[in-house]
């Protein structure tokens, strides 16, 4: 099982990133996230806890084992389905 940063990730905001972003647009976010949150340049407390949920979160979002990981743990918590499973996205 993966650490508890799939709770942080399943809240579907930690990263500011739709389940369906591609590889570069999880970089991009993650350099974005980086750069405010390196303990290097934020003095802050909790920022090198917070810097390595990031960069862990990156980790499991870029490996396709532990993102299908991810994705099955996070349709079963947030009860997600594709349009095609819910009835709300039909046409009339």
């Amino acid at each position: 099982m993966l650490s508890s940063v799939l709770s942080l990730l399943v809240s579907a905001t930690f990263l500011s990133l739709a389940p369906t972003s591609t590889d570069t647009e999880i970089k991009n976010q993650f350099r974005k996230l980086a750069v405010h949150l390196h303990p290097d340049v934020n003095p802050d407390a909790g920022s090198k806890a917070r810097f390595a949920q990031v960069t862990e979160a990156q980790e499991v979002l870029l490996s396709k084992t532990k993102r299908i990981e991810w994705t099955v743990i996070r349709s079963r918590k947030t009860g997600a389905h594709s349009g095609m499973d819910n009835p709300n996205n039909a046409r009339a």
